[in-house]
């Protein structure tokens, strides 16, 4: 590359890498900072929970979602890479609460659905996104739940997070 064009070209790509690093900088701080948040919450352990489908609000459904336990209560975080780091989508309190995984009714559901930043296409039909079970949290006063790709898959997160509940005593 010479002249003009070659030193334009050249700036471009450079511009795209430096995109790209801010890009990768920004989600390493934002997992620290994430990190530390939880640490401040006081956070005994955490598990990837789904996608968040109803019971907080309609404003976060379809999120991905990670479930944190803390001596009060289950944190429902917003995971989605365009969340921010202290983003909650709620909390259930730890009394009486209590969890069921079921079979998803209609197997899919259409992106339509779901106004999140993320798209998991089913390759069976196009246009839903392809869900298979879901966790369903109930406590006094309310309930929400939480769609997964696989049965297994909302067993061993539900498994996971009942291991930190029985870890982090109650307050």
């Amino acid at each position: 590359m010479s002249g003009a064009s070659g030193e334009h070209e050249r700036a471009r790509m450079n511009a795209a890498i430096s995109k790209m690093v801010l890009k990768a900088n920004r989600r390493d701080l934002d997992e620290i900072v994430r990190g530390r948040y939880l640490d401040g919450l006081g956070v005994r352990g955490h598990v990837v929970f789904g996608f968040y489908v109803e019971g907080f609000g309609a404003a976060e459904a379809g999120s991905l979602c990670n479930a944190g336990v803390i001596p009060s209560s289950v944190v429902f975080l917003d995971a989605d890479a365009s969340a921010a780091p202290d983003a909650e989508l709620g909390r259930a309190p730890r009394e009486g609460l209590a969890f069921e995984v079921e079979p998803w009714e209609d197997g899919s559901v259409t992106n339509a659905e779901f106004d999140a930043p993320w798209r998991m296409r089913s390759l069976e039909t196009p246009g839903h996104i392809q869900v298979v079970a879901r966790a369903v949290a109930n406590w006094p006063g309310g309930s929400a739940s939480f769609a997964f790709a696989t049965l297994e898959g909302a067993r061993e997160a539900l498994e996971g997070l009942q291991r930190h509940l029985e870890n982090t005593p109650p307050p």
